[in-house]
């Protein structure tokens, strides 16, 4: 007999929309005595409808996100790097308590180095530059999971093997929304875990027997996804995921609704 059951459920991050500022205005009133701004509302829209909907690793953030961290960074002048590159964590970590008082052990979303759209200007050598840039997100990082973080995604356009080598941890997970024909062997050459839609699930499938794979977040899925996935992996090996970019409380009840199938 069939039976009906549920895979883990995994956000990915979310892009809520600018907010009327009267609607912003009342809602940092209503958090006055916290850092509220507009960045702080953002993430609570991110984090809020996931709660609702019970994901199960919820995960506060998205590519909006970027902004803040050009404002962290020292050493920088209109995105031009001038000078040695530093951080100061300490707004990203209020960012990071904050996503804690709504629930514990929250992921975030952090846009991937190349999303700064940063140039260099003062190390004028790729390797040490690119080295720099990764110290400082591995700083970030670090100080957010020591202020309640459980981890990170790190939302990227293509897959980035110089970033990916550099900071891909088992609390640190690379999400390429095109990785391109070798863009998962990139990926799976540094994490056992991967993210994928039903677009492109068929090309992870085809690094299978190369590389030991213990986890699949698959963006949406839908039952002939899932079908082909349960061919290579079990079900505990599987979650569904979602990266919100429309009206968020609905969307996350659909993810969780994706999350069930029959067997």
């Amino acid at each position: 007999m069939s039976r009906r059951l549920k895979l883990a459920t995994h956000g990915l991050g979310a892009e809520p929309h600018i907010p009327e500022i009267g609607r912003l205005s009342a809602w940092i009133a209503e958090h006055r005595g916290t850092p509220a701004d507009l960045t702080t509302y953002r993430l609570f829209e991110s984090l809020s409808p996931q709660i609702e909907a019970k994901i199960d690793f919820p995960c506060a953030g998205g590519v909006f996100l970027k902004e803040k961290i050009q404002q962290c960074l020292s050493g920088v002048t209109e995105r031009k790097v001038i000078d040695e590159l530093s951080v100061n964590t300490s707004p990203l970590s209020e960012d990071a308590c904050f996503a804690a008082t709504m629930k514990r052990n929250i992921w975030f979303a952090l846009p991937a180095p190349h999303f700064l759209n940063l140039s260099d200007s003062y190390y004028n050598d790729g390797a040490e530059w690119e080295d720099a840039l990764a110290r400082v997100y591995r700083t970030i990082m670090r100080e957010m999971r020591d202020a309640g973080a459980a981890g990170h995604i790190l939302i990227s356009e293509k897959a980035h093997e110089s970033e990916i080598a550099a900071l891909a941890r088992r609390e640190v997970l690379f999400y390429p929304q095109d990785p391109g024909i070798d863009g998962f062997k990139d990926v799976l050459e540094h994490q056992s875990s991967v993210v994928v839609n039903r677009s492109n699930i068929m090309q992870a499938f085809a690094h299978f027997e190369e590389f030991d794979i213990s986890q699949m977040i698959i963006i949406e899925p839908e039952t002939e996804t899932l079908k082909a996935a349960f061919s290579y992996l079990d079900a505990d090996q599987i979650r569904a995921g979602g990266y919100c970019t429309e009206e968020c409380a609905e969307y996350w009840k659909k993810i969780v609704r994706m999350s069930e199938y029959t067997r």
